[in-house]
């Protein structure tokens, strides 16, 4: 996930890619973690090298309802973004074609920032590129657990819910309590 090698096998990969640089780098991101996986991408774009971003599991984001404008983080990042699906085989070829044709390395950039100040970056990007469709299909669970867990509301529903559940436990439970209460007394 970053050009910093830490390990052999990291330190061999980024060695390779400065001293002996490819046509095109060919970088393979999992659309359902696109924040992490952005993060190499700025990096990567700090060598020079032409690059096409291939988001990977495209159909696992609509599936979930969230929709990537490919061509505005295309835009945003300064390199051409397809779409794909690996495992379903699809976009590979207009992957493959696009590579291949692609000679304009991304605008260099030689980055002073912080590690946060690029993942702050990233998620102004991706604010403006997904997009998160409501699903017909989410349950009633799902829509309560919204708005029992919200930052706000949660914790006055919470505090509903137990002054509830104590006023009816005492004025329903009245001699079952009592009974109860004295055998452990």
């Amino acid at each position: 996930y970053s050009l910093s090698a830490r390990s052999e096998d990291e330190k061999a990969v980024t060695e390779y890619l400065k001293k002996t640089p490819p046509n095109v780098i060919i970088n393979v991101v999992d659309g359902t973690n696109l924040e992490r996986n952005l993060y190499l991408t700025e990096k990567v774009k700090t060598l020079g090298i032409p690059m096409i971003v291939a988001v990977n599991m495209a159909d696992e984001l609509m599936r979930s309802g969230i929709n990537l404008n490919a061509e505005k983080l295309s835009s945003d990042l300064g390199v051409p973004i397809t779409l794909i699906s690996a495992k379903k085989k699809k976009g590979i070829d207009k992957l493959l074609d696009t590579a291949l044709n692609l000679k304009t390395p991304p605008e260099k950039v030689s980055y002073s920032l912080t590690d946060r100040k690029i993942y702050e970056k990233i998620e102004r990007i991706l604010d403006g590129t997904l997009t998160k469709k409501p699903l017909k299909s989410e349950k009633f669970t799902q829509k309560a657990d919204r708005i029992i867990t919200h930052r706000i509301w949660g914790l006055p529903i919470f505090a509903l819910i137990m002054t509830t559940v104590y006023y009816l436990s005492l004025s329903l439970g009245g001699k079952e309590g009592n009974a109860l209460s004295d055998f452990f007394v």
